[in-house]
């Protein structure tokens, strides 16, 4: 569906809700060759440091690029994974059952001094 100009006619969100298009690259990526493309991919951008001479800056930088390239590789393998159901979540902090209910009090948990 690309638009005249080249412009994507749809999201990324949209893209996981269109059965059709989900399930074609699922069989893509889910290939021989689309496991290989993705496990080369991910080697070629294995995150290296750089030498303990660099300004810090420059291996942040330099580890940013890897974090970036490993981010867009998991975008591509989430594509062909439908979006999960918007299900609102109850604002209430009166849950029961909750941790918080079955922590010990503060006296339970200060430590006995013996003399």
């Amino acid at each position: 569906m690309i638009t005249k100009g080249g412009n994507v006619g749809f999201s990324y969100e949209d893209f996981r809700r269109t059965d059709e298009l989900r399930m074609e690259w699922g069989r893509f990526i889910n290939s021989d060759i689309g496991k290989i493309v993705l496990r080369v991919m991910r080697e070629k951008y294995r995150p290296e440091d750089v030498p303990s001479n660099v300004d810090a800056l420059a291996s942040a930088r330099v580890l940013s690029q890897f974090h970036g390239a490993h981010s867009c590789l998991d975008d591509l393998e989430r594509l062909a994974m439908p979006l999960a159901p918007d299900i609102p979540i109850d604002a209430s902090y009166l849950a029961g059952e909750s941790d918080h209910e079955r922590m010990p009090s503060e006296t339970e948990t200060r430590g006995v001094i013996r003399p």
